[in-house]
């Protein structure tokens, strides 16, 4: 049974994120850069193990490329997505860094573009290339780390399915 949140909970969530990140950004310098630089380095290394993971199955972690291999290994295992997250992590760290609510604000806003217009797309062709594999994978290993206790959370997503046609 997968449970929803209320709209106006994500609402009052989303204001909260932005009021504490404001907050954030409008520390003195050296503070800032002290809740920076976790940001910073677990987006880092989110990519540093997702990037060495791909190149050990001679795989591109150019989405554009076909996929040489199926790739679980390294933050494979926390996130189907972890460059991307990686990415979003380190933009929050640059905009609490630097002060910039604005850039700080933009990391979640990216995450919902992603999920909308880039990662549905991927994971069709994932599926498409990789079969029960892909499927099994997505079973285990949500797409974002805070879905992973939501049931039904790693179910790719499936145009078909979206649009009420069967396969």
């Amino acid at each position: 049974m997968q449970r929803e949140l209320p709209p106006p909970f994500l609402a009052v969530a989303a204001t909260g994120v932005a009021v504490a990140v404001d907050r954030a950004c409008c520390l003195g310098s050296r503070r800032r850069a002290q809740i920076a630089a976790p940001f910073c380095a677990a987006g880092a290394g989110l990519i540093a193990s997702a990037v060495a993971a791909m190149f050990r199955k001679k795989t591109s972690p150019d989405p554009r490329k076909k996929d040489a291999a199926l790739v679980v290994e390294g933050s494979f295992r926390l996130t189907r997505n972890p460059i991307y997250l990686g990415f979003s992590l380190i933009q929050l760290g640059i905009g609490i860094g630097s002060g910039r609510t604005p850039v700080a604000l933009s990391a979640p806003a990216t995450i919902l573009v992603l999920e909308a217009l880039v990662i549905p797309r991927e994971e069709a062709r994932l599926a498409a290339s990789f079969g029960s594999a892909y499927r099994e994978y997505c079973e285990q290993v949500p797409r974002w780390p805070w879905l992973r206790a939501r049931a039904g959370a790693g179910e790719p997503v499936d145009a078909d399915r979206r649009e009420g046609r069967e396969g």
